[in-house]
């Protein structure tokens, strides 16, 4: 199994609006989309997961049939590419929760969201100098 190196799970963990995080996906067309989002969050060192309140085209890719994934994450000059596996959604369960409780502290009830869950498969170094040094 493939583990984000600890800057990479920090940039993963911190509830900073400062911090950039995209998702890039692709159709069984082979049509690229990426979608910029602050929910993608990883939840231990193996595994990422991202909520999905309206990623028509995000969704429609996974739930094709290329499961490929890469996540961008990045604050100042610190960032990480991830390259992982959709594994499934889910519309329960404590990740499910967690997201469904932090919009609830927003004012928002009841919205009908997914909770995507991604397996880490490699990760490349994307900081000024790093040439996208493969780093797990």
């Amino acid at each position: 199994m493939v583990s984000l190196p600890k800057e990479a799970m920090d940039l993963l963990t911190k509830p900073d609006p400062t911090i950039g995080k995209v998702i890039a996906t692709i159709s069984a067309e082979g049509v690229p989309n990426v979608t910029p989002m602050g929910n993608i969050v990883a939840i231990g060192s193996e595994t990422i997961t991202f909520m999905d309140g309206a990623l028509v085209h995000t969704r429609a890719n996974l739930e094709g049939p290329n499961k490929k994934v890469a996540i961008s994450v990045w604050k100042d000059q610190t960032g990480f590419q991830i390259k992982g596996t959709f594994v499934e959604y889910q519309t329960s369960g404590p990740v499910y929760e967690g997201f469904q409780k932090g919009l609830e502290m927003k004012g928002y009830k009841n919205v009908p969201i997914r909770a995507g869950i991604v397996k880490v498969d490699e990760v490349y170094a994307q900081s000024p100098g790093q040439n996208s040094k493969k780093l797990a």
